[in-house]
């Protein structure tokens, strides 16, 4: 291994300065163009009827009410003093409520009105008050079945200015009252959605006991309640594709990590491995939030996530400056469902894949006044059954043989992962959120093969493997945001994150039916893992036409890993730590037509390695300015085109750095490279979508890195191939897609999607150039047929020219096909969905070729090919008026990357 030249302390002492100078001269000049456009803005009126206040009396006067309204808002009060005086002291409970329904509840049995002039609000008397309560009450129905009306909305107006003087909902058997004290004349009015509204003058005094009142059916109403609920399942904004995952009929009964097959520029293979534009290099957020249960391996913990839970997923191509500059490919940002209903909601799925085993998921949200609370999980058994495989590698240097390794193997993983959060308002201004999520997991593979060499010894032996991976880790957070009066957008907040994940290997082997062959057993374990501390401060300020955004942020994050090899008592201790600062500043301008969205990111990362064999070795530090410009012009209300322009770093994570040689193969082991150096990456976008009937979304992008991360493989001395990473030459991608859908008939609808691609590697391997062109396709098409009675079925194609690319490697073709049937029952609260996925193969013969100058080689997986689902999901819950809330500005620690190396799907 070849390790950095460290550092004198002159040189080091000077460096700092030179950085901290970078940083202060860049903050100030940020601060300086950013303040310049707050002081010259005007603000903006609000609205008693939006603008939402908390007020709390408690044997108070009217006027204290009055001014802790002023306080939170920019509205003013003008009334007579003599005459509010006159009021006894009230009692309001705080919570959260327009500034309309606060003022109501207030003034709802005194003889005072209210209204709204420009930014203030005056309060008038109409006439003496009246100690004569009124009572109006009736029932509502449906005019053509006769059936109560739930939740129908009633509103007792008075007839001069139609101001609210009381309201009401309807209960389970379509029953209102409404009480008040108003002695003016009153029409009343209900509405309900799909409904016409009803209106009629109400007589005055004592009780009223109304007719029953019919509310008359809507079509054109009803028909746009259906056209809302099939909302565009793809829309195109500034700088990302967002999949509406709660428009798509499989969301009840699938995983994340199905859905995820179906979002345009994302591919998933046989065995759940993502990619983003063809890359394994992308982020992987959650709510905006970064995780570290999902940097690694993400497609373990959606394995588990239930779709039902997630509202969209954004596919983010030109990340704007406020996220981390990692990820080349861009940025995968999960959304999950926000409940706007107080009370609770709750979802179980239930799914058996044959014959991989069961997956269970739940998801669970509450509120209740301030606090709010939400919760998901899942766990999963993933069980593959003994396949086969085989090695065949033919050898031309140091010398000329032939290794054949054929073999069976069984993996059973058990995954398992918990999400919750939790909010509290502590006012209309002020919001404090945490997140706590957990997750572990079990990989065991149990691996048996015979091994031949045929050279001038004609060796052979037997192996038997024993390999058992374990990883466990939670994030914690704690996430504070202040709001402003002037405008609900402009927010500051301030962010902690603490992220702790770890992994432990055991590789136990074990060789037998040796002949003119010395291998010995050995037991190797390694535990690494990653520890990060954030800190992030993010500052939101809307103009007419203009959003700023800025912020700083700093990650303390540390690698590490031990490891040791026996009988031979072999092993090293790595740390790897790097503390990086970035401060950011971008504006989104919004014009009638056009909306551009343009800024920069600084960022500086500080390294340093330190082996208990050799030592602390210092790591040249770097810093960098990265620009990000996104441009959306609207053609017409339903069409538009997009272009932009990006830099993205790729900082390689502890799976790339852990120098720990994997040896759970003999013939061919796997390590990292603690001298890997960040990849550079530019990316250039054009896309135009329409949207109507359906939706089509067309793209073309160019990406390239001259430095880029690889994986390789070197042929060793002893005939063992030696995977590694390294930093090559050239990676340049030109791609483009299409995704159309869009509804054939009333029952039939279309969702389609093709990729194309065209790639450029080169680079240099052992001391000779390499270059590869390759071009690469993939295709998803999916049709979906509702039938009467709630039931539904369904059919998928999924193509792959080859799952991946290397400068060594190339992939055999992969494609897929999978038939479903699902039933809703129970008014809907229960779906039932079966799936025949390839009945028609039990198993795919799947090839890796790997050519090198030095050796040939191909490896063959059997994978499990046929597969049976079912699927059971069951919704309850009883629900309110009322918000969750999630922080809008938190860490997004999307600055690591994970290169991939070429996988086996299946298995």
């Amino acid at each position: 291994m070849y390790y950095a030249r460290p550092f004198n302390k002159s040189q080091q002492y000077r460096l700092n300065f030179i950085q901290f100078m970078r940083v202060s001269f860049l903050i100030t000049a940020l601060l300086i163009a950013t303040l310049q456009l707050l002081l010259a803005v005007p603000t903006h009126g609000q609205d008693m009827t939006v603008e939402k206040v908390t007020v709390r009396l408690k044997q108070q006067e009217l006027t204290d009410a009055f001014k802790q309204i002023e306080q939170q808002t920019t509205l003013r009060f003008f009334y007579r003093k003599a005459e509010v005086g006159k009021l006894a002291k009230l009692n309001l409970a705080p919570a959260s409520r327009t500034i309309e329904r606060t003022l109501f509840e207030l003034l709802q049995n005194t003889s005072f009105s209210f209204r709204q002039v420009d930014q203030n609000i005056l309060i008038e008397t109409s006439g003496q008050s009246s100690n004569v309560k009124t009572s109006i009450s009736g029932k509502v129905l449906a005019k053509d079945n006769n059936q109560p009306l739930r939740a129908a909305r009633v509103e007792l107006l008075r007839s001069t200015d139609l101001q609210l003087a009381g309201q009401a909902f309807t209960d389970s058997t379509g029953h209102f009252e409404i009480i008040t004290q108003d002695n003016a004349p009153h029409i009343i009015r209900i509405a309900l959605m799909g409904y016409h509204v009803y209106r009629a003058p109400v007589a005055d005094g004592g009780e009223v006991i109304l007719p029953d009142i019919y509310l008359e059916p809507d079509p054109e109403l009803l028909k746009e309640v259906v056209i809302a609920d099939k909302s565009p399942l793809i829309k195109q904004e500034v700088d990302r594709l967002v999949y509406n995952v709660q428009a798509d009929p499989d969301n009840k009964t699938s995983t994340v990590l199905y859905l995820l097959a179906k979002v345009p520029l994302v591919s998933v293979d046989a065995d759940g491995n993502i990619k983003l534009k063809g890359s394994s290099s992308f982020q992987v957020l959650i709510d905006g939030r970064a995780s570290s249960l999902v940097v690694n391996d993400p497609k373990e913990i959606f394995r588990v996530m239930p779709a039902s839970s997630i509202a969209s997923i954004e596919v983010i191509t030109i990340p704007p400056a406020k996220y981390d500059s990692e990820g080349l490919a861009g940025i995968i940002n999960v959304i999950t469902v926000t409940k706007k209903l107080d009370g609770y909601s709750a979802n179980l799925g239930f799914q058996y894949k044959f014959p991989n085993g069961p997956r269970n998921s739940a998801n669970f949200t509450f509120k209740s006044g301030k606090f709010a609370m939400s919760l998901l999980g899942g766990y999963n058994i993933n069980n593959t059954p003994q396949t086969s495989f085989s090695l065949s590698r033919q050898n031309s240097s140091p010398v000329n043989s032939t290794i054949d390794q054929e073999g069976t193997a069984h993996t059973i993983n058990h995954q398992s992962v918990v999400y919750s959060q939790y909010s509290y308002d502590i006012d209309s201004l002020n919001l404090i959120s945490a997140i706590i999520n957990y997750a572990n997991g079990l990989n065991h593979r149990l691996g048996s093969s015979f091994i031949r060499q045929i050279d001038n010894t004609n060796s052979s032996y037997q192996s038997d493997e024993d390999g058992r991976n374990t990883q466990h880790g939670y994030d914690l957070g704690l996430d504070y945001q202040m709001g402003f009066k002037r405008k609900k957008t402009q927010l500051l907040s301030f962010s902690y994150r603490y992220s702790d994940n770890d992994y432990h290997r055991l590789n136990l082997f074990t060789a037998s039916q040796q002949v003119n062959s010395n291998v010995n057993d050995y037991n190797q374990e390694n535990t690494s893992g990653i520890k990060e501390h954030t800190l992030q401060l993010d500052y939101t300020h809307p103009l007419k036409h203009v959003d700023i955004e800025a912020g700083i942020k700093s990650i303390f994050r540390n690698n590490f890993s031990d490891y040791e090899t026996t009988p031979s008592n072999t092993g090293d201790s790595f740390n790897y730590d790097q503390d990086i600062y970035a401060a950011y500043n971008s504006y989104q301008f919004n014009l009638d037509s056009w909306t551009i969205k343009a800024g920069a990111r600084w960022e500086m990362t500080l390294m340093k390695a330190d082996f208990s064999s050799v030592g602390i070795v210092n790591i040249p530090d770097y810093d960098r300015v990265v620009p990000a410009i996104a441009v959306q012009k609207k053609l017409s209300r339903s069409t538009s085109i997009n272009w932009g322009y990006t830099e993205r770093i790729s900082r390689p994570g502890i799976n790339q750095l852990n120098p720990y040689i994997d040896r759970e193969n003999p013939l061919s082991v796997t390590y990292g490279n603690p001298n890997l150096r960040p990849e550079l990456n530019h990316t250039y976008s054009f896309s135009y979508s329409a949207s109507g009937n359906g939706s089509v979304n067309a793209g073309l992008s160019y990406t390239f890195s001259n430095n880029s991360i690889q994986y390789i493989s070197l042929l060793g001395a002893n005939g063992v191939i030696n995977n590694t990473y390294s930093n090559l030459g050239k990676n340049a991608t030109l791609l483009g897609y299409i995704s159309v859908n869009y509804p054939l008939s009333q029952r039939l609808d279309l969702n389609a999607y093709a990729e194309i691609s065209r790639v450029h590697l080169a680079g240099m391997i052992d001391g000779l150039n390499y270059t590869k062109n390759a071009t690469l396709n993939h295709t998803d098409i999916n049709f979906s047929y509702k039938m009467n009675h709630d039931w539904r079925t369904g059919f998928e194609f999924l193509y792959y020219s080859q799952t991946g690319i290397a400068l060594q490697t190339t992939f055999s073709p992969y494609y897929y096909t999978s038939f479903s049937l699902a039933k809703s029952v129970f008014n809907k609260k229960l779906t039932i969905r079966g799936s025949a996925s390839n009945p028609y193969l039990r198993y795919l013969n799947y090839k890796i070729n790997y050519s090198d100058p030095h050796y040939n080689q191909v490896i063959q997986q059997d994978i499990v090919y046929r597969r049976f689902n079912i699927y059971l999901n069951y919704s309850f819950g009883k629900l309110r008026d009322a918000s969750v809330k999630k922080n809008k500005k938190s860490v997004k620690n999307d600055d690591k990357s994970t290169v991939a190396p070429p996988s086996l799907p299946g298995n």
